[in-house]
């Protein structure tokens, strides 16, 4: 069996990449208003199976999510 493929609309994790990659933290929230981005810990997911360094932290008992230094 290969790996998962990823279930996400073509170019979310690469606008989520983006929005990270601007130095900026991102919500679940935000990512549905900005992008249409519905399930961001997903894409999240798939962004760290890539390689890519994200950390993740609660507020208010919502994940917000930012590039690694």
């Amino acid at each position: 069996m290969g790996a998962r493929q990823s279930d996400a609309p073509p170019g979310q994790n690469d606008l989520v990449l983006a929005h990270l990659r601007s130095g900026l933290p991102l919500t679940g929230d935000e990512a549905l208003a900005r992008y249409g981005v519905r399930r961001l810990a997903a894409r999240v997911h798939d962004l760290r199976a890539r390689g890519i360094a994200i950390t993740s932290r609660k507020i208010d008992g919502r994940a917000e999510y930012q590039l690694a230094e």
